[in-house]
C-alpha cells in the first residue's frame, strides 16, 4: 500500500487518487490543479475606475456617483447600495486585496480575511474563540441595575430627584 510493492505496484502512496481521476491532486482542492479565473472587475466597473486606481481616485469617483445617484435626489436605491458596497470593499485595503485575489466569493466567504497562521491557531486555544477574533476587543455586557423607588405622581410631574446608593 505505501511505498512497498503490495497491491498494484509503482509504490506511489496515493495511486488510488490518481486512478480515481484526480491526477495526483488530493480531493478538496489541496493539489495544484488549474486555477479558475476569478471575476474581479465588476466593482471597478460600478465605480467607473480602473483596477489600478488609487484610493483618492476611488473616493472621488464614488462621491461623484453618489451625488448623482442618491435616492434622495431621485436615483435608484439599489444602484446606490451597489455603489456603496463597491466603495466599502475597494476603499478598504485588506478587502480590496481579497477581492482582487478571490473576487466576490472571497469577500462573501471571508477568504483571506485572516492570514490563518500559527497565531490564529494559538489564539483559538488561548481563549480567542474564532480565528482572528482575539484581535477584536469585546465589551463585557453589564447587567442592568433595577431599583424600586416609591414616589408620587406629583414627584414625577415636578421632576423631583432621589439619591440612590449603588454598590458596584
Amino acid at each position: 500500500m505505501f511505498f512497498g510493492g503490495g497491491g498494484g505496484g509503482g509504490g506511489f502512496p496515493f495511486e488510488e487518487f490518481e486512478q480515481a481521476g484526480f491526477g495526483g491532486r488530493m480531493p478538496g482542492g489541496a493539489g495544484g490543479g488549474p486555477k479558475k479565473e476569478v471575476e474581479n472587475s465588476k466593482l471597478y466597473e460600478v465605480l467607473n475606475v480602473e483596477k489600478d486606481a488609487t484610493m483618492e481616485q476611488i473616493k472621488k469617483s464614488y462621491r461623484k456617483l453618489a451625488i448623482k445617484n442618491h435616492p434622495d435626489k431621485g436615483g435608484d436605491p439599489e444602484k446606490f447600495k451597489e455603489m456603496t458596497r463597491a466603495y466599502e470593499i475597494l476603499f478598504d485595503k485588506e478587502k480590496r486585496e481579497v477581492y482582487d485575489k478571490y473576487g466576490m466569493d472571497g469577500i462573501e466567504k471571508g477568504a483571506g480575511a485572516h492570514p490563518g497562521g500559527m497565531d490564529d491557531i494559538f489564539s483559538m486555544f488561548a481563549g480567542g474563540g474564532h480565528p482572528g477574533m482575539a484581535a477584536q476587543k469585546r465589551k463585557a455586557r453589564v447587567k442592568p441595575i433595577a431599583r424600586r423607588i416609591d414616589c408620587t405622581l406629583n414627584d414625577v410631574f415636578t421632576g423631583n430627584s432621589f439619591e440612590l446608593k449603588v454598590d458596584r
